[in-house]
């Protein structure tokens, strides 16, 4: 009889601890999926409060491509992040990176255009100026620019000379 005693003592505190293991395997993983989850909803919120839209873009008899650029998204961007943005450009297919404000071409630079508060901030609704300097002509095609904010959000937009 002892021994019986002790088996189903010994099972039921096997069964616990087993119980005990397992209820925090899966308390733990259910933590780390709600920490993930997290993670990527405040980088998604992140990304969202930093949206651009191209409006346009042309170019001139210089060799410069003139693209304009509107901050839509939910909070300003500091002018000192706005180089930290990445431009492509090319015929549709064979865009290339464009380096800021180097002293070869091709790179480009901007100009805040619209900014009537006259601030270090590129404010929602406010537009940019973008100036992609080429070392030569274009010939006839379809081309097409990409900007990249400093967070990764791209917009593009496409048109032909």
């Amino acid at each position: 009889m002892t021994s019986t005693v002790f088996s189903e003592a010994f099972l039921t505190i096997s069964s616990i601890a087993i119980a005990a293991m397992l209820a925090a395997s899966i308390f733990s993983g259910v933590n780390q999926m709600s920490n993930i989850q997290i993670t990527l909803t405040n980088s998604f919120q992140e990304k969202m409060k930093h949206e651009t839209k191209i409006i346009y873009a042309s170019i001139d008899g210089n060799n410069i491509v003139h693209v304009w650029i509107k901050n839509i998204g939910m909070e300003p961007i500091p002018t000192q992040l706005i180089p930290q943005g990445d431009v492509y450009f090319g015929l549709m297919g064979e865009e290339q990176y464009i380096q800021y404000n180097r002293s070869l071409k091709p790179t480009w630079n901007y100009t805040l255009i619209d900014n009537p508060d006259n601030d270090d901030f590129w404010d929602i609704g406010e537009t940019i100026q973008i100036n992609i300097y080429l070392n030569t002509p274009l010939n006839q095609g379809d081309y097409h620019v990409i900007y990249s904010t400093y967070l990764g959000k791209t917009t593009e937009y496409y048109f032909s000379t």
